[in-house]
């Protein structure tokens, strides 16, 4: 497996040759393929494999994104605040189920 200091030096390499404008359009075309692939898999119609893979084109421009933009911090904060959130509203469904 790849360490995350080789792979962030990969994804700033990207978005210094290629420029953020095309890494933005690279952005949307990969969101669009994973809608596209877990559409198809719901139906019956992609495998996991693919879905898969198409994940994880977008969690490599996603990283492109914090870093070309510099938000890595606030990436972060929004990030755990928002895992926090989900967590909460887990544990007030669980408590939900067991009182009813």
């Amino acid at each position: 497996m790849m360490g995350q200091a080789y792979a962030r030096l990969i994804e700033n390499a990207a978005v210094k040759t290629y420029g953020m404008e095309h890494q933005i359009r690279k952005f949307h075309e990969e969101m669009g393929e994973v809608m596209q692939a877990m559409n198809r898999y719901l139906n019956g119609e992609d495998t996991l494999e693919h879905l898969a893979e198409e994940l994880a084109d977008l969690s490599v421009t996603t990283e492109e994104m914090v870093l070309g933009f510099d938000i890595a911090e606030r990436f972060n904060h929004y990030k755990t605040a928002k895992l926090e959130r989900l967590w909460y509203n887990i544990q007030v469904l669980k408590r939900r189920g067991q009182n009813t």
